[in-house]
């Protein structure tokens, strides 16, 4: 063999008298490794990145900022704030794993503390009196949380029904997208190679019976319009790392001003299950009579009734979370109070499979 002939500067890469290039194990992993930098570089340059002047891939402007993002929502934003940055549904990340096999990664969506309003107080007076001012100017309330304003300039009721849907993917599937409430913050792990976080506001508190924009009843404020979106800072990250917290992920459908008994499956109070829901948490409604009976009942996708139960609300009255059943697609709620002056609000929160 002769060592007259040599390749690479870097490298002690030697050919035999036949022209046959000779490694050895040490060389060959280094030539191997060099190999694998020029193709994701080259790929990375494709997609927007850069090269190092070793050959290995610069950072990626285009995905470089995959671990996270924030922006502010509102339902039916007028052109104005659209051109400001105001969405109605907002991409506020995707992150795709780096070699394509999935990890544990934890999620944590939520609104930045004060959305549209101010920082929270930790003096603040409590009771019926405050809250007239702080849901007016959107201050703090006591223990330092936050309190979005409740009117606008022109003394229209404010609402944030924000929610953010979920996709998870791993090789070789993609799993259907769920949804989890902002407002009050989730956070949780998953196994993943592929998440993307899309945040939006939710449309207005509707009459269940009119379909009209309610105008809410309010003791503390007396508003003659009604509810109108507000406009809600809202953000997502994750990190590549098990930490989940103990509270449970949580999606919340809303029932409102329903008044009377109607039919099951006549379209008023019936709400499709959401994906992964497995427990209805204990309902909470807005008119609760002593012993006031309310029929919660469970329907198949062929719209057949496999399940129902009585729920008695009022002083000191609750009910236990209901496992929802694997065959269940729908439910109706029957509220039994009768026509009232301001209807009944019902708050269906559901706990998640995640």
């Amino acid at each position: 063999m002769s060592r007259g002939s040599r390749i690479g500067s870097e490298m002690d890469v030697l050919r035999d008298d036949q022209a046959v290039i000779v490694l050895d194990d040490a060389t060959a992993d280094r030539l191997a490794s060099r190999i694998v930098h020029r193709f994701h570089a080259a790929s990375q340059k494709l997609k927007g990145g850069t090269i190092n002047p070793d050959g290995t891939p610069g950072p990626n402007p285009v995905i470089a900022n995959q671990w996270g993002g924030k922006g502010i929502i509102k339902n039916n934003p007028s052109n104005n704030e659209i051109a400001q940055g105001i969405k109605q549904e907002i991409s506020l990340f995707t992150w795709e794993s780096p070699d394509k096999l999935p990890h544990y990664v934890t999620i944590d969506v939520g609104r930045i503390a004060g959305g549209a309003g101010g920082p929270g107080k930790d003096n603040s007076p409590g009771g019926t009196s405050y809250i007239s001012t702080v849901s007016a100017l959107g201050q703090g309330s006591v223990g330092g949380g936050s309190w979005p304003s409740g009117q606008d300039t022109a003394g229209n009721p404010l609402y944030y029904r924000a929610s953010a849907q979920v996709l998870i993917g791993t090789p070789g599937t993609m799993e259907d997208p769920f949804w989890i409430d902002i407002n009050r913050g989730q956070r949780f792990t998953a196994l993943a190679s592929y998440v993307a976080i899309t945040a939006q506001m939710n449309g207005p508190p509707v009459d269940e019976l009119t379909g009209n924009v309610i105008v809410p009843a309010s003791a503390i404020h007396a508003f003659t319009t009604p509810y109108v979106s507000g406009s809600l800072a809202v953000y997502a990250k994750m990190g590549m790392a098990v930490a989940p917290t103990l509270a449970p992920v949580l999606y919340t459908q809303y029932i409102d001003n329903a008044a009377g008994s109607p039919g099951p499956l006549n379209g008023s109070f019936f709400r499709v299950i959401p994906p992964r829901a497995n427990t209805l948490l204990p309902m909470l409604m807005s008119v609760g009579l002593l012993a006031q009976k309310t029929q919660l009942q469970f329907f198949d996708n062929a719209g057949e009734l496999i399940g129902q139960t009585s729920i008695f609300t009022g002083p000191g009255l609750n009910t236990a979370p209901i496992a929802i059943p694997t065959d269940a697609f729908g439910l109706v709620i029957s509220d039994n109070l009768g026509t009232t002056p301001n209807g009944n609000n019902f708050r269906l929160i559901y706990q998640l499979s995640v």
